[in-house]
């Protein structure tokens, strides 16, 4: 398995996600969508350039959830959004997927839901022996992947105070879950 590095560049990005989720709603195509984000300034951000170096991430997310429906059931409530924004967080970064099913996972299972840097940290040996590449990462690029990492869990509620906090699924996100590519496994990495 190869992991990518690039979560360094990423959050959870749950309002940018939620904004073109509601553009997309108004049949805008990705494009339009990005146009009228850039012209208007919608994610609120300070340069432009903020947009077009994220916007590749936030449209690869969006598109993993590509159904009919995902965009009410993600715009239903915020609690559904972080749900949804995490599995396609877990869906697009094989770093973060391995976290989630390595360490996330394993803690919420074995009920021992203290979750530290170091949690993080030790999962890079076992990354090293299938992927080389890892190897090459420099200490600074280990520490920000964690940082973020430990961002997202935060951002999304499942990370309180350094401790994982199961998350509740409604029966729909739960529904819709188990019908997409490993979201059974999900479920239960962070239920």
């Amino acid at each position: 398995m190869e992991y990518t590095a690039r979560l360094t560049w990423e959050a959870l990005l749950l309002f940018e996600m939620q904004i073109t989720a509601h553009l997309i709603q108004e049949w805008k195509t990705m494009t339009e969508a990005k146009n009228e984000i850039m012209e208007n300034n919608l994610y609120q951000y300070e340069r432009p350039t903020a947009v077009i170096r994220r916007f590749p991430f936030i449209r690869r997310r969006l598109m993993i959830l590509n159904e009919n429906w995902w965009i009410d059931l993600f715009l239903k409530d915020s609690d559904n959004a972080k749900i949804l924004a995490l599995y396609s967080i877990y869906k697009d970064n094989n770093f973060f997927e391995s976290v989630m099913q390595n360490i996330v996972g394993k803690k919420i299972l074995d009920r021992e839901y203290e979750l530290y840097k170091n949690s993080i940290i030790n999962l890079f040996p076992l990354m090293e022996e299938n992927d080389l590449a890892v190897k090459k990462w420099t200490q600074k690029t280990r520490d920000k992947l964690c940082q973020v990492v430990l961002k997202i869990l935060k951002e999304s509620d499942l990370l309180k105070d350094d401790r994982l906090t199961p998350l509740y699924i409604p029966f729909d996100v739960k529904t819709y879950l188990e019908d997409m590519p490993g979201g059974s496994d999900f479920i239960s990495y962070i239920s």
